[in-house]
């Protein structure tokens, strides 16, 4: 059967992370693996702690789902801190693998943080480059560009400078504009606007959901472009009917 390994932290509630992500790979069909990189104790509005998986737990995980090359693709979410992405790194460059999208979460919407500052650097400088493409929300994109990044015209620049800085594909969540949602897809030669309506009603994980459809439609499609357009419409059903 085709798989999709996931390799995020768990949220016990399901409302994103690790949970959120198989779901939305079963839903096209897919069996998924996963590696937990943290466990987080969460509910829908408050974020109490999240506990990094350990070195030996970590390469544990990885032992039993190696090789890589048996999944069609591979979703990076919550990662914790600098040593798991440090193994991370280390691990996919000695191993054969498949189309890999990240979903760069360093804060999650109900407070925690979800990557170190040192990991995050790390993460830029190591793990970023290995990926075929990325899913930052205006947020992280702020933190990674030193500005802010709040409006559809600082998006546009953004797209531009965080493509030209890493060059890897990209789709630039705007969930946190004040109007209407605009994410951007940018691959270095084409740029596609997404424009969505706001959905009256407070929802977390969409920003996990998204990167693991992007994973699971390129399975699916083996094009990067189609599976952010497929994913992209497939949110926005799952969103209004969730």
């Amino acid at each position: 059967m085709n798989k999709v390994l996931v390799i995020a932290g768990l949220d016990p509630l399901g409302y994103s992370g690790l949970l959120r992500d198989t779901s939305m790979i079963h839903h096209l069909g897919f069996q998924s693996a996963a590696i937990v990189t943290a466990l987080t104790s969460q509910t829908k509005t408050k974020f109490y702690k999240a506990q990094p998986a350990n070195s030996t737990q970590l390469k544990n995980q990885l032992r039993a789902t190696l090789p890589f090359s048996q999944y069609k693709a591979i979703k990076l979410g919550m990662l914790g801190n600098e040593k798991i992405v440090t193994t991370l790194a280390k691990t996919l460059k000695k191993n054969k693998y498949p189309f890999l999208v990240a979903d760069p979460v360093f804060k999650s919407s109900s407070g925690g943080t979800l990557l170190t500052p040192k990991g995050i650097s790390i993460f830029l400088k190591k793990l970023l480059p290995l990926c075929h493409i990325w899913t930052p929300n205006l947020h992280e994109a702020s933190l990674i560009l030193k500005r802010p990044v709040t409006s559809s015209e600082h998006m546009y620049a953004a797209l531009f400078e965080l493509y030209n800085t890493y060059h890897v594909p990209l789709l630039l969540k705007g969930g946190h504009l004040k109007s209407k949602i605009i994410d951007l897809y940018y691959d270095g030669k084409e740029i596609i606007e997404f424009r969505h309506k706001r959905v009256d009603k407070k929802t977390r994980g969409t920003g996990c959901a998204l990167a693991s459809l992007i994973a699971g439609f390129y399975a699916q499609k083996r094009n990067i472009k189609k599976a952010v357009i497929a994913a992209e419409q497939k949110l926005q059903e799952i969103i209004r009917y969730d």
